[in-house]
Formats: C-alpha cells, sequence, structure tokens
C-alpha cells in the first residue's frame, strides 16, 4: 500500500497493483482484497468485474469479509444485467 497511498515514495499505481497481485499469488489474502477492490471500484485502473470477481473470491473463501461483501454485489449486478439482456431479446 506503500505506493498506492504515496506514503514515503511518490504515488505509482502501476507499481502498486503488480506488488499486490504478487502479494495475492504468494497467498496474502488482504492483497487480494485490495486488488477486488481496486478492480470492482475503478481506483486508478478502468473497473473491470471480470478482473476484480477472481480476487475477491480467494479474499472471501480466506474470510476477508468485506470481499465476500464486494462479491455478492458483483454477482447480484451480474444477475440483473442477464436478465434485463434477456428481456431486451426476448421482450419479456
Amino acid at each position: 500500500m506503500i505506493y498506492a497511498d504515496g506514503v514515503g515514495v511518490e504515488p505509482d499505481s502501476a507499481r502498486a497493483i503488480t506488488l499486490m497481485r504478487m502479494a495475492c499469488e504468494r497467498g496474502a489474502l488482504k492483497a487480494c482484497a485490495s486488488l477486488g477492490k481496486i478492480y470492482g471500484w475503478g481506483e486508478g485502473v478502468a473497473d473491470d468485474d471480470a478482473t476484480s470477481v477472481p480476487f475477491n473470491r480467494w479474499a472471501c473463501e480466506g474470510s476477508i469479509l468485506s470481499s465476500c461483501y464486494e462479491l455478492g454485489i458483483q454477482v447480484t449486478n451480474d444477475q440483473h444485467r442477464l436478465r434485463s439482456a434477456r428481456r431486451l431479446t426476448t421482450g419479456d
């Protein structure tokens, strides 16, 4: 989070994301949760649920409750989008 927040260094979101990915891949669930939030809310990057969901899932499976909450919102939003798309194509 040092690079993300610019604590003692110039803020560098790309570097922060790279380091958080490395940490997440090594099992640091808080880093996974941070990445889920960053991609889910588009903090310094384009918002991207396809990228965010796996990070939130991994963190949620590791009992990071905020990621479970975010994951629930993403799944619910996906279901709403699917229903809307179905209504548009079928006229229901």
